[in-house]
């Protein structure tokens, strides 16, 4: 008897221990049940969210009393986050963001070796009409190159990032100006004769004020009348991750500009400009598989392109390569990108380490 005695109390005991914790979460949650109508304001969605209230008024006044403390605290943790947003930005930008172009995965790279061995090197425009050639590999091929050009808008001179590109170079990647077209075939033939350009959005903005009548406003390239044709969307910035192209001209322009970037010139007699000479490699090759194509099976096919290349060409094409890689495995060039994923790591790390450094500080003078 006394046993059934005892397992009852701890029974009742146990039951009213749970009900206690129930009532207990309920009054923190929730409020009281009996609580009045009238009082329907910041309380009624519970003590908790009256408390957290409390405490951010309090935070604030007590900021406003103490402006130093206020200044150093802000500016420790908007340092720390500025870092960590500049450096994710670029980082993101350089290797994690998708290519700005319709069906990627049918885009690849193409590049020459040089001199040297190196395998990547750039590409001569006629070793460009090669590669273009019926009965080669690829579906379209785009020549592309950044130039630096002595912009004038409306009197305004200035310097500006740009590049100068194939004729096909819009149509080809799958980019559609948000105004106006992108180049024709006859605007990328012959030298000199088609002084157009189609300009970047961010430039369109700037220069142009986002006037709607913007296609066939003039623009000056090195002292010269540009007719503007096209405007590019805003996510399109170029080829070059991490740089914002301003506007781009035919290749037939080309001698308006200077090309930036990797130059090998193997001195030649043929030709006389950049258009002609095939020892003048100055430009980055990318093209349009064919259906059904693949990287490698289109390098098997290149090679004897540039093999014959090489025999009609002894002295600007000696040891030649060619070179074809998936545009998804290229970030800015294959060398440079053996590097970039060590060296972004390390920043972010870094960076990491600024926000933890200043997030350290702030507790310590709290």
């Amino acid at each position: 008897m006394l046993s059934d005695l005892d397992d009852d109390y701890r029974r009742r005991t146990r039951w009213r221990r749970s009900l206690y914790v129930a009532q207990a979460l309920h009054v923190r949650l929730i409020g009281p049940p009996s609580a009045p109508s009238a009082h329907h304001s910041s309380h009624s969605r519970g003590p908790m969210f009256s408390t957290l209230w409390q405490d951010t008024r309090y935070g604030f006044r007590t900021l406003r009393q103490q402006p130093g403390f206020t200044f150093v605290a802000v500016v420790s943790l908007a340092v720390g986050i500025g870092l960590n947003s500049v450096i994710f930005a670029m980082v993101d930008n350089l290797l994690f963001r998708p290519l700005p172009f319709d069906q990627p995965e049918t885009l690849v790279s193409i590049y020459t070796s040089d001199e040297q061995g190196q395998l990547f090197g750039s590409t001569s425009y006629p070793d460009l009409q090669d590669l273009a050639a019926s009965g080669s590999p690829f579906d379209q091929v785009i020549g592309h190159a950044m130039m630096f050009a002595a912009i004038g808008v409306s009197g305004e001179n200035r310097l500006a990032l740009g590049e100068v590109v194939t004729a096909n170079y819009f149509s080809a990647l799958g980019v559609r100006p948000i105004a106006g077209r992108g180049f024709s075939p006859d605007e990328g033939q012959g030298e000199g004769g088609h002084p157009v350009t189609v300009i970047s959005e961010q430039l369109w903005q700037k220069s142009f004020g986002g006037r709607q009548d913007v296609v066939g406003s003039t623009l000056h390239v090195k002292n010269r009348p540009y007719t503007v044709i096209g405007v590019a969307p805003k996510v399109f910035n170029g080829m070059m991750p991490g740089l914002t192209a301003e506007l781009w001209i035919p290749m037939s322009m080309v001698a308006d500009v200077e090309p930036a970037g990797q130059i090998d010139v193997v001195p030649s007699a043929t030709g006389a400009t950049r258009l002609q000479q095939r020892g003048n490699r100055w430009m980055f090759v990318k093209a349009r598989l064919k259906e059904g194509m693949t990287a490698s099976q289109a390098q098997d096919m290149a090679t004897p392109i540039m093999a014959s290349a090489e025999a009609a060409f002894p002295i600007s094409n000696r040891d030649r390569r060619v070179t074809v890689v998936p545009a998804g495995q290229v970030r800015i060039h294959p060398d440079i990108d053996r590097s970039l994923r060590p060296v972004s790591a390390v920043l972010m790390v870094s960076v990491g380490l600024v926000l933890l450094i200043a997030c350290a500080n702030l507790a310590n003078m709290l």
